[in-house]
């Protein structure tokens, strides 16, 4: 069914450019699951829930991230939704806005990139912003788009269209922190019995009279038949606002 779908976005987007071709069905897709609940991007949520116990250990024992935002998680899963409704829509996105560089390091590996956040702009109802993101070095990019619908004060994201033949497009779920800060719930891959899946706390601070754009996150693997959550890796990217 997916994969029909899919079809038929691509083909009402093919007129475009391939980059805004990406972006057109990325937009359509999140537009439709916003308007009506879509299983690819709840089943984030599902599987937070049903392992909630063992990711939110992980998180304290393995990373430095602040206590407190452990704790918002922890009470997003459990059903508090309050923290959502503080959402102002175009404002909290605008925060992201603009073109940031910096390195991200995974496995002691260091990568450079570009990171590119377009201004939000609204459409149907709901707001979008388009990401392009790059691989200075290997110059390779993909596509993203995040999106919000400021009625059920819910957000979605998702990246690389490129890979959708294997189900990789990696549907992402947003959670509030405040107008500068978010968390984003991505899961990978299209292996049901052993997905694999990051958090990433987000954010855009000031420092030294410069803008920053920070990402701390853990990668994990959930074994359904064991019943097992599988640390992987911590994830940090530092970008500089240009």
């Amino acid at each position: 069914m997916f994969k029909v779908i899919l079809l038929i976005f691509l083909i009402s987007c093919s007129s475009l450019s391939k980059l805004d071709q990406d972006y057109c069905v990325l937009e359509k897709e999140q537009a439709k699951a916003l308007r009506v609940s879509d299983t690819k991007f709840e089943q984030n949520i599902l599987d937070l829930e049903k392992y909630r116990l063992k990711i939110i250990t992980l998180l304290n024992k393995r990373t430095s991230i602040n206590d407190s935002k452990i704790a918002l998680l922890n009470s997003f899963i459990l059903g508090n939704r309050k923290i959502q409704d503080q959402i102002k829509g175009a404002p909290f996105f605008h925060s992201f806005y603009g073109n940031w560089i910096g390195t991200w390091s995974e496995k002691e590996k260091l990568t450079k990139y570009s990171h590119v956040w377009e201004k939000p702009y609204q459409k149907d109802g709901y707001i979008f912003q388009k990401v392009l993101i790059t691989d200075v070095k290997a110059r390779k990019t993909i596509s993203a788009i995040n999106s919000f619908d400021s009625k059920k004060h819910k957000i979605l994201g998702a990246v690389d269209l490129k890979n959708r033949a294997n189900g990789t497009d990696a549907p992402h779920y947003g959670i509030y922190i405040n107008e500068k800060e978010l968390i984003w719930v991505a899961r990978f891959g299209n292996n049901k019995d052993f997905p694999y899946y990051s958090i990433y706390f987000e954010k855009v601070f000031s420092l030294d009279n410069k803008s920053y754009y920070g990402v701390d996150g853990i990668g994990f693997s959930i074994d359904r038949k064991k019943g097992k959550v599988i640390f992987h890796s911590l994830k940090t990217g530092r970008y500089v606002k240009q």
